[in-house]
């Protein structure tokens, strides 16, 4: 089981799914206050939930690719003590053979309203609307980007 090394009771997780040739999917809120930024599919955990179960079911909720806790490859741990929020964030990788399942706008909040993407992951480097922090997590877990 994975559990925060911090200790600290709260967590997010961010999803990077891979597939054979070449392409990633990254989701963005144009709700969100700008800059609207496109981010790996990810997010808070809910009460009661396991590090896993909070991978999954944010995957599935944002963008319909439904994988099992198996697929999923722990690649960072990142504590967040310092937040004004305090929790850890997880960073996985899950590789899938297509994106058949893939949704148009994921079901946030059932609102319908996270635009999804399928990029080139040679390309994700070069986009000025990619979340830095996404940007981060893959260029110091030597995902495979670029």
């Amino acid at each position: 089981m994975i559990t925060p090394k911090n200790g600290l009771p709260d967590w997010a997780v961010a999803v990077i799914v891979l597939e054979p040739l070449g392409k990633t999917i990254l989701v963005r809120d144009p709700f969100k206050p700008d800059p609207v930024m496109w981010k790996f599919a990810g997010g808070k955990r809910k009460q009661g939930e396991t590090v896993l179960q909070t991978a999954t079911r944010e995957l599935q909720e944002e963008t319909g690719i439904e994988v099992a806790e198996t697929d999923l490859n722990l690649i960072k741990e990142i504590d967040k003590s310092w937040h004004k929020n305090p929790h850890t964030v997880f960073v996985f990788k899950a590789s899938v053979s297509n994106f058949n399942r893939l949704l148009k706008f994921g079901n946030e909040k059932k609102f319908n309203v996270l635009e999804v993407g399928v990029f080139e992951r040679s390309k994700i480097s070069e986009m000025k609307d990619f979340f830095p922090s996404h940007r981060k997590y893959a260029e110091e877990m030597s995902v495979e980007i670029t």
